[in-house]
């Protein structure tokens, strides 16, 4: 019965170190912004995980292009072991590319996803700081 009770107890901690254990994730947001040339507020619709994206494009930015940049590299990421994968659906930021591996990049709240020619090639499946996130959209999307 102690024996029981005992891994029981290193289940439970064990389980709960996981759910807490979070890390920073570091996107290279130096490269993304070398190779920015549009960046769009956009909305995103998707019937399945792995189905068709549609983009629907609500704001080009324009005027204040480079800030905008700036402020994404503020924007922080962090994943969990038990972080389900999701793709970014609802309002979201586009950033159009001119760069090898990859046409466009979608950041949005549950991460970072790279298109090439239209097909999601990866998915950074990281958490962003809600509060930031729309502090920038709340600044540039009007």
């Amino acid at each position: 019965m102690k024996k029981t009770r005992l891994i029981l107890i290193y289940l439970i901690v064990f389980i709960f170190s996981l759910s807490g254990c979070t890390k920073q994730y570091d996107y290279n947001f130096e490269e993304l912004v070398n190779s920015a040339e549009e960046i769009y507020i956009v909305d995103i619709e998707r019937e399945e995980y792995y189905g068709d994206i549609s983009i629907d494009y609500l704001m080009k930015i324009e005027n204040e292009f480079e800030n905008f940049l700036t402020d994404l590299t503020s924007l922080k990421f962090e994943y969990s072991i038990l972080l389900s994968p999701l793709n970014n659906t609802g309002i979201n930021i586009m950033i159009v590319c001119n760069n090898e591996q990859y046409d466009y990049v979608i950041i949005g709240l549950s991460g970072i996803e790279e298109f090439k020619n239209n097909k999601q090639i990866y998915l950074h499946n990281a958490m962003c700081d809600k509060d930031t996130f729309n502090n920038i959209l709340n600044k540039y999307y009007k």
